[in-house]
Order: C-alpha cells, then sequence, then structure tokens
C-alpha cells in the first residue's frame, strides 16, 4: 500500500501512526484482513492479477527504490530435531550448506525465523529459515523482502518437491504453489508468484504410503546420502542465480535423475546396436576373405593338379627322318 492510500483513506489514518511505515502497517493490513485489502475506496475482495500488482513488491519492476544488490534466500522447513532430516526440510537442509560455504552464521531470531547475514558472489545475502512451521512460512519470506527492501526476483525460495524424482533439481523464475503447502503461504504473503524458486525432488508415495508419512517421516539412511547430495546441489544452484543470473543457472542445473537414466540407456542401446552393426560388417568382411582364400586356394589346387598332369604325361613318339632305312 503506498504512503498516499494511507493518507486519504479515513481508516488507515486512525491507525496509521502506530506504524513506522507504511510498509509495516501494509504488513499488518496483510495479516489480519487476508485476501482483504484497503484501496482508495475503502475494503474490497481482490484476487488474481490484481492482487499480485498490490502486494508487498507494490513498485514497478524498472522503477527505482529496490535494493537490487541484496538477495534474500529462504529455505523452507519445519522447526524442531524431529524434523531435522526429514524430506520436508530440504530447503533449512540447503541452507545450512550455504552457510557453511559462506562462513554465515544463521542463529539470529528475527522475522518468526533464524536469520544470518553474509556476502556470496560479492552481493549481500540474507539466508532465512521460518521459525512457524510449514504451513505459515510466508510471514517470515514476507518480512524479511519488506525489511531488506528487495525486488521479487532477488527472493528465492527453496523447497522440497514430492513431484520430482529423488534428487532431482529443478529452478524456476516464476510460477503458481503447486501442492506445496509452504509455497502457498509464501505466494499468499508475497502477493507476487515471479520470484525465483528452486525445487528439491525427494520422490512421491509409494504403493499405500501415506503423504503426511512421506514428506516428515524417517528416511532409509541410503536415501539421505542421496539428500544431502540434492541439498548441496541446491546451494550450488542458489549460489549461481545470484553469480551468472537465473536463466544460465536454469540451462545449468536443471537435472532429473530419470532423465539421465533414459539418456544413458539411449546411449547404451546406440552403443550396442553399433556395436552389433560393427560385428556383422566385420563378420560379413571375414567370411568374404574366408570365400576369397577358398577360391584362390582352389585355383591354386587346379593349377597344381594341372601341372601334375603334364608331368605324368608319356612322351610323345617321335617319327624316323625322312630317307632314313631300317637297317641304319
Amino acid at each position: 500500500m503506498a504512503a498516499t492510500q494511507i493518507d486519504r483513506h479515513p481508516a488507515s489514518r486512525k491507525i496509521a501512526g502506530c506504524f513506522h511505515s507504511s510498509e509495516e502497517l501494509d504488513a499488518v493490513l496483510y495479516d489480519i484482513l487476508g485476501e482483504l485489502w484497503y484501496n482508495d475506496a475503502g475494503i474490497k475482495r481482490i484476487t488474481g492479477i490484481e492482487r499480485e500488482n498490490m502486494g508487498i513488491f507494490f513498485k514497478k519492476k524498472s522503477g527505482s527504490g529496490y535494493d537490487e544488490d541484496t538477495f534474500v534466500i529462504v529455505g523452507l522447513g519445519n522447526p524442531g530435531s524431529e524434523y531435522e532430516k526429514t524430506r520436508h526440510n530440504m530447503g533449512f537442509r540447503a541452507i545450512d550448506v550455504l552457510a557453511a560455504d559462506a562462513g554465515i552464521d544463521i542463529r539470529r531470531a528475527k522475522f518468526h525465523a533464524l536469520i544470518g547475514q553474509g556476502r556470496i558472489a560479492g552481493y549481500k545475502v540474507i539466508l532465512v529459515k521460518p521459525q512457524t512451521y510449514m504451513n505459515r512460512s510466508g510471514i517470515a519470506v514476507r518480512e524479511a523482502a519488506m525489511y531488506y527492501n528487495v525486488p521479487s526476483c532477488n527472493v528465492i525460495v527453496i523447497y522440497d518437491d514430492i513431484d520430482l524424482p529423488l534428487s532431482a533439481i529443478r529452478i524456476r523464475k516464476s510460477g503458481g504453489a503447486g501442492t506445496h503447502n509452504g509455497m502457498k503461504s509464501v505466494v499468499q504473503q508475497l502477493g507476487v508468484t515471479d520470484f525465483p524458486r528452486i525445487r528439491i525432488g525427494v520422490g512421491g508415495t509409494s504403493s499405500g504410503e501415506d503423504l503426511v508419512d512421506r514428506v516428515i517421516g524417517k528416511v532409509p539412511k541410503d536415501e539421505q546420502a542421496a539428500l544431502d547430495k540434492a541439498a548441496e546441489a541446491a546451494a550450488i544452484a542458489a549460489e549461481d542465480i545470484i553469480r551468472t543470473g537465473i536463466e544460465k543457472a536454469m540451462s545449468t542445473h536443471n537435472f532429473n535423475p530419470e532423465d539421465e537414466e533414459k539418456k544413458a540407456r539411449k546411449a547404451a542401446e546406440k552403443a550396442a546396436r553399433k556395436a552389433e552393426y560393427e560385428a556383422k560388417k566385420a563378420a560379413e568382411k571375414a567370411q568374404r576373405a574366408a570365400e576369397k582364400a577358398q577360391a584362390a586356394a582352389a585355383e591354386n589346387a587346379a593349377e597344381t593338379a594341372k601341372a601334375d598332369t603334364r608331368i605324368n604325361e608319356p612322351p610323345a613318339a617321335t617319327e624316323p627322318a625322312a630317307g632314313a632305312t631300317e637297317s641304319e
């Protein structure tokens, strides 16, 4: 909500003096009203594009005022040791990897979250781990984004996705929340969908498996190793979004192990077909060589037999010379 709206609306003027800024008042009103929003005419319900244009990112994308040199990176998860190694806490795990790599301490309690500040690739970075539990994660994201006054394209959210196979990485620069409750909260609180997100595949439920058990249940040791590698890959992807831009990061890091398996199978099939073709050609060549050798041997044998026949033939009888007599 812009300051002009606060000045013009009577209800807003009555309470505006209780807040330090129009942004702070805006956040409180959103918490109270949810889908309802103050505008010049009063209160009305707004949805879709209209709400997206009136969220905390009410400034034009190309306008001035945002701190474009600061990034807020949020990992979604649930607080508490019982959730620490669950699939639903992949966002937290990726943030922990980022923190370790950049030497950032994430222990400061602020914005309903644990946060840490440091630098990655020369940019100021705020790492955020919401402590409100998954369904209310958006509160921390909104408060951090508002406080540091970053554009929506500088808010990077990392989270698990059961719709992707285990250890797959998917980067998108915008989009809906899908089925993820944490992302639903983020989209609702921010009021926009054009912010980068990194999805980490944790695999879907198997036959008869409960979804809740899948996302917050115990994870087998062999799968933990795959999740650790996926968290590391997501952390590197987040760094590259900052370092090289999201387009290049998408082309570099969007990884699906099933796609890789298909590529490997196709490569193996191609190699097998090539080997079969080459073996067939080699066999045909060998067959031709054998036939040629056999023909040459037969020809040599025929020549030899012909020569032997000539040697074994009796000499031809000679006729007496003309004028010669028997007595002679």
